[in-house]
């Protein structure tokens, strides 16, 4: 394994994608998305990210559909990802959260608490 991971972060708020860059930069490889269709779009073109952390609430293709397109597409990586949202949105996506097995947390979320998350899921067992 490598002893980086590359973890592609999505989120429509460019200042969230800096600060995780900012904060998990030395410790990762980073790829960015603005949305779940430019993360479909990076993932769909060859990109194997470690783990992928997304933002629940997007434009057009929100990070419970982005999770729906892994299952299909990439089953590896629906495991692998973290969702990171505000505590309002998790009532909007309440029965999605009680479904899915991966970790939310919840904004703001500081670097040892993410970067704990993305290790958790890098490191575990795959089915």
């Amino acid at each position: 394994s490598r002893e980086r991971p590359s973890v592609l972060f999505v989120d429509e708020d460019n200042q969230i994608l800096r600060a995780y860059s900012r904060a998990l930069g030395r410790d990762c490889n980073v790829l960015l998305a603005e949305d779940g269709q430019e993360a479909i779009e990076l993932l769909s073109s060859g990109s194997s990210p470690d783990a992928i952390v997304t933002e629940l609430s997007l434009p057009q293709i929100d990070g419970a559909a982005l999770y729906s397109w892994l299952r299909r597409e990439r089953p590896g990586l629906a495991p692998r990802t973290v969702f990171v949202t505000a505590h309002s949105t998790t009532l909007e996506y309440k029965s999605f959260l009680r479904d899915v097995p991966n970790p939310v947390l919840l904004k703001p979320v500081n670097a040892p608490t993410l970067k704990a998350a993305i290790d958790g899921v890098v490191s575990a067992p795959q089915p």
